[in-house]
């Protein structure tokens, strides 16, 4: 599963990376949670547009926006038939940018977060989707899920889940939302993933409110900032 990550690079960076012809400002963010304002990229026309959204999918029928707190992450599998995530899933794809995500594990009874990453220390590209939800306020709230799959071999001692990373050559194919829902789970499962790598960070960033670079510094002793931490 994902359920925090962290993406520093500035929308410049994004823009030139996605080809974007719109973006919006996007703040350094070092632990990203569900429910927080975040932002994915999704296709208009024949352009591609950085949007921000909520971490939590809210389906345009939800009553409420508790649901979010329950749809941030997407099982690959059965997104497609789920009744939270199929109209999304068939026509709204997106794709979300990070830096890393944090995974924890038991170690002396406590719940050691570790941050994964790309070995070539590139951002992550997870595959989600999106969609818009009218508040009783009459505000229009867009948001987004991360979906995920059964864990790579080197990473599944961490959880064995996690979010689909999908490589720049895949991108277009799942943006495009005349895809058909057969299709994009295969493109789903079958995607091949980048080298990970993963190393231990401070518990403090187990507090969902604790924002700082150091979240993604490596506690290794003798190590330094390790990993992906920005300097």
């Amino acid at each position: 599963m994902c359920g925090r990550y962290a993406l520093f690079h500035a929308d410049d960076f994004l823009t030139a990376l996605y080809r974007l012809a719109h973006t919006a400002p996007v703040p350094r963010r070092f632990n990203i949670a569900p429910g927080s304002q975040a932002p994915f990229v999704r296709a208009v026309g024949d352009e591609r547009e950085l949007a921000l959204g909520r971490w939590g999918l809210l389906p345009f029928w939800a009553k409420d926006d508790k649901l979010s707190y329950r749809t941030f992450n997407a099982r690959g599998e059965t997104a497609a038939s789920k009744p939270s995530f199929r109209a999304a899933f068939r026509a709204r794809p997106a794709l979300v940018p990070a830096d890393a995500y944090y995974e924890w594990t038991r170690e002396d009874g406590a719940k050691q977060p570790h941050a994964i990453h790309r070995m070539d220390k590139q951002p992550l590209t997870f595959a989600g989707m999106w969609d818009r939800w009218k508040a009783p306020d009459g505000q229009q709230v867009d948001s987004f899920t991360i979906l995920t799959r059964p864990a790579d071999p080197t990473i599944a001692h961490l959880h064995d889940r996690m979010p689909v990373m999908l490589q720049d050559d895949l991108w277009e194919a799942w943006l495009d939302a005349e895809l058909t829902p057969e299709k994009r789970t295969d493109l789903l499962m079958q995607a091949p993933m980048p080298p990970l790598g993963s190393y231990r960070v401070d518990p403090k960033m187990n507090n969902a409110r604790y924002e700082s670079p150091d979240c993604l510094r490596s506690i290794e002793e003798g190590k330094g900032p390790g990993g992906v931490a920005p300097t």
